[in-house]
């Protein structure tokens, strides 16, 4: 079956949107949108209409769409979602997971395993993300298997926009995702829901950690865009692209002004601060 154009352009802008071409909060508009992607306006809309669903864009009336905000208070919120349907769906999946299952949820892990974890490793956020897709791939609820996912994409705008990966020197996450393993084959529910939600609130801290408190100012991005193509995993959109999506951690260098001075700052997150004369 073709995919119609609305389709099209979702995944295009679902694409630049993860791979941190658009800002936090930036407007989307549909003129320009149109000029940078083609087609129609009611196709644009439409996909930016789906994309609000899936909670990367936000529809204001009178205002139009915008790229999400990044905040301290939403990621806390998305990740206590994220343990309460995460956990449900961890739950059904040892429930009702058969042998197959566990055979992908084992080989998921030993990819995951083999992969070293450095910061800017592609190759091991696309291997992170395969493994959590497969543990929750054994519940037959396929709405709630795309709520889950919709949510994961939601806390990878916060990895690509925090560059945190790979620099958390006192977190053991290899072992973290042995237990998980463990208790998913022993088909102990309990505890494997209980290691899947330390597991997530453990990477919220460290996600948070990079997130600017309401009180500091605003952070300053690059004003140019992001080139070249989006990474694969941006490039594809529905159940079957959560195991090549990667968090794309080839971010362009911060700047701060200072006076009139650009100085480059290689820091995620880097603060406007300006120094009197």
């Amino acid at each position: 079956m073709s995919r119609t154009r609305s389709e099209e352009m979702h995944d295009r802008l679902r694409a630049d949107i993860l791979a941190g071409r658009f800002r936090p909060g930036e407007r989307l508009k549909l003129a320009e949108l149109q000029s940078r992607y083609g087609g129609g306006m009611g196709v644009i809309r439409e996909a930016l209409i789906r994309l609000a669903g899936q909670g990367l864009v936000r529809s204001e009336p009178q205002v139009g769409f915008a790229v999400v905000q990044v905040s301290r208070e939403a990621l806390q919120e998305l990740t206590e979602a994220r343990v309460a349907i995460e956990g449900l769906v961890l739950t059904r999946a040892i429930e009702h997971g058969d042998t197959r299952w566990e055979a992908q949820v084992v080989a998921a892990h030993h990819v995951l395993a083999r992969t070293p974890l450095a910061p800017g490793s592609d190759e091991w956020s696309e291997a992170h993300l395969a493994f959590h897709r497969a543990l929750l791939d054994g519940c037959p609820n396929s709405w709630l298997r795309e709520i889950a996912d919709s949510l994961r994409v939601s806390a990878e705008l916060y990895r690509t926009w925090s560059q945190t990966i790979g620099r958390e020197p006192d977190r053991d996450v290899t072992g973290e995702h042995d237990g998980l393993l463990t208790a998913v084959l022993a088909r102990d529910a309990p505890a494997a829901t209980r290691l899947l939600a330390a597991h997530l609130r453990r990477t919220a801290e460290n996600l948070l950690a990079a997130v600017p408190s309401p009180s500091s100012p605003p952070p300053l991005w690059p004003s140019s865009r992001r080139s070249g193509p989006p990474p694969l995993w941006a490039r594809r959109s529905g159940p079957a692209a959560l195991a090549s999506r990667r968090v794309d951690q080839g971010f362009p260098r911060r700047s701060r002004a200072y006076g009139r001075r650009l100085i480059s700052d290689p820091r995620p997150f880097a603060l406007d601060r300006r120094r009197s004369p």
